[in-house]
C-alpha cells in the first residue's frame, strides 16, 4: 500500500500539470499542453504500477520533479532562465538523474534474481553509454585539434568546423549534462542502497 507521501506527490503533480495546461491556453503559448498531458499519463502509470516499477518516494518525487522542471518552460524559462545558467542544463541534469535513479532501483532489485532479458537491456544501455564517451573524445578533438587523421584529428568524413551546425554543439552539451546527472544519481543510489543494507 502506498504511503501518504506518494499520494501527495501524485496529487500535487497533477495539479501543477493541469495548471500549466490552463496557463498555456490562457497565454496562447500552446507548446507545453501536449507535454503536460503526457506527464499526467506517465505520472498516473508510475503511480498505478508503483510496486512493479520498484519505486520509492524519493525516486517517484525526482521523476515527477524532472517532468515539472521541463514543463516550467511554459513560463519561458528556456528563453529567460530564472537561474544564472541555461534552463536546459537544469532539465538535463535533473531529468537524467531521475531516470538513472529509476533504472538503478530496477537493476539492483533484478540483480538479486535471474532476469536475462534485463541483462540484455543493461548491456545495450552500457554500450550506448560507451558510445557517448567516445563522442565526448571526438568533440574534444573537434574543438582543439586541427585537420588531420588520428584519434582526435578532424579528417575526411568529419564535419568542417566552419559549416557545422550549432545543433552539434548543443547535442554534445546535452550529453555532457546527461552524464553529470547520471553519475550523480548512481552515487546517490549506491549510498542509499548501501545504507538500506545496514538496517
Amino acid at each position: 500500500m502506498k504511503r501518504i507521501n506518494e499520494k501527495i506527490i501524485f496529487i500535487l503533480a497533477n495539479l501543477i500539470f493541469t495548471y500549466i495546461i490552463w496557463y498555456c491556453i490562457k497565454t496562447n503559448f500552446h507548446y507545453y499542453i501536449a507535454d503536460s498531458i503526457i506527464f499526467i499519463i506517465l505520472t498516473a502509470c508510475l503511480f498505478v504500477f508503483y510496486k512493479q516499477c520498484r519505486l520509492d518516494a524519493v525516486t517517484f518525487f525526482m521523476i515527477v520533479f524532472a517532468f515539472t522542471l521541463h514543463d516550467l518552460g511554459a513560463f519561458r524559462f528556456y528563453a529567460n532562465p530564472p537561474l544564472p545558467f541555461e534552463w536546459d542544463i537544469v532539465t538535463h541534469v535533473v531529468g537524467i538523474f531521475a531516470a538513472t535513479l529509476f533504472l538503478y532501483n530496477i537493476i539492483v532489485d533484478l540483480a538479486k534474481k535471474k532476469h536475462h532479458s534485463y541483462v540484455l537491456f543493461v548491456v545495450v544501455l552500457a554500450g550506448l553509454g560507451a558510445g557517448v564517451l567516445i563522442e565526448f573524445l571526438e568533440f574534444y578533438g573537434f574543438m582543439t585539434a586541427g585537420f588531420g587523421e588520428g584519434f582526435l584529428g578532424r579528417g575526411f568524413g568529419d564535419f568542417d568546423p566552419a559549416i557545422v551546425s550549432s545543433d552539434y554543439i548543443d547535442t554534445i552539451q546535452d550529453l555532457f549534462w546527461n552524464f553529470i546527472g547520471a553519475t550523480a544519481a548512481f552515487v546517490v543510489g549506491f549510498f542509499r542502497e548501501k545504507r538500506l543494507r545496514r538496517r
